[in-house]
């Protein structure tokens, strides 16, 4: 069966950057917009794909209008061509708009051709024609390399352009949760830290300097923490490895039901979790969790 071309809308670009896009894949239907038309393609329910070059002050105001007026598309921002894992992202989606800041000619030949190549690989090119909601993301660090809060934020922001959380208290709770099973993977998995030690000393003190020895210590920092993160229409699956030793993660999961957990100085951690996603499913010998996040209906009132 002959396959439909996909709508390729772009903005700002000259003829001769448009015949870049035109040559590079006949399978796209490349069409220009402007200021006038770029709201009309941007309300169509079919799957929408456009490329937006910025280069004035009138654009980038422009272009952070729509993103408010229209939140039901993703959004995203390009300065260096050879950032394409973020593409891939993109284009898993519904509907995306990416921007392309202004870029040496030779540096945006590049990355249109990077944006083409993406476009039509494997899962992306099914995901652009049949308008899938379809993400899988793999991360990894070292035990002193990972930023917990920085690395929290990133996953809330995919959950959020999944529909799983909204901007606010929502997001707020997601990305706390998140960074409560980043900790428990690096401080007391990879690192092995007792949380006994926080009860002894309500200070921290003895128990951050602890924390500090062993993140100097190889056996320990070069340990990884793994992150497999998929989203679908109706589900989010975030999975967090780590490579300590086993532990009692039924007696943990126990210990958060207990109304006394909120009164301690460690154990908090499981309790806020299992307020923001529906499931804890720990495998492994718990050194492998992962949180699920079920899409909730609509209500209409």
């Amino acid at each position: 069966m002959k396959r439909e071309e996909i709508p390729f809308y772009v903005y700002g670009f000259s003829d001769g950057e448009v015949g870049l896009f035109s040559r590079g894949m006949r399978q796209l239907q490349v069409i220009p917009v402007t200021t006038l038309t770029i709201r009309s393609w941007l309300g169509k329910p079919d799957v929408s794909v456009c490329a937006v070059r910025i280069s004035s002050e009138e654009d980038l105001n422009l272009f952070r209008q729509l993103r408010v007026e229209y939140p039901m598309h993703s959004w995203g921002a390009c300065v260096d061509p050879g950032h394409t894992s973020f593409l891939s992202q993109l284009l898993c989606r519904e509907g995306f708009v990416l921007f392309l800041h202004p870029l040496e000619k030779e540096s945006l030949s590049i990355a249109i051709q990077r944006l083409l190549g993406n476009i039509f690989k494997g899962r992306i090119q099914a995901s652009v024609h049949r308008g899938l909601r379809v993400m899988h993301q793999s991360y990894r660090w070292k035990t002193d390399e990972i930023e917990v809060q920085a690395v929290a934020q990133l996953i809330a922001g995919q959950l959020e352009m999944g529909e799983f959380c909204f901007q606010g208290r929502d997001k707020d709770a997601a990305v706390l949760a998140i960074e409560e099973a980043l900790i428990n993977a690096v401080e007391h998995g990879n690192l092995e830290l007792d949380s006994a030690l926080k009860e002894q000393d309500i200070m921290g003190l003895a128990y951050e300097a602890e924390k500090t020895r062993r993140l100097l210590d190889k056996m320990y920092s070069a340990r990884r923490v793994s992150i497999e993160l998929s989203i679908d229409r109706d589900k989010a699956a975030c999975t967090i490895m780590n490579e300590g030793p086993e532990f009692d993660f039924e007696a943990e999961l126990d210990r958060a039901d207990a109304v006394e957990c909120l009164e301690k100085a460690s154990g908090k951690g499981i309790f806020l979790i299992k307020r923001v996603f529906d499931r804890i499913i720990y495998s492994d010998g718990g050194k492998s969790v992962t949180l699920v996040k079920h899409k909730k209906p609509e209500v209409f009132l």
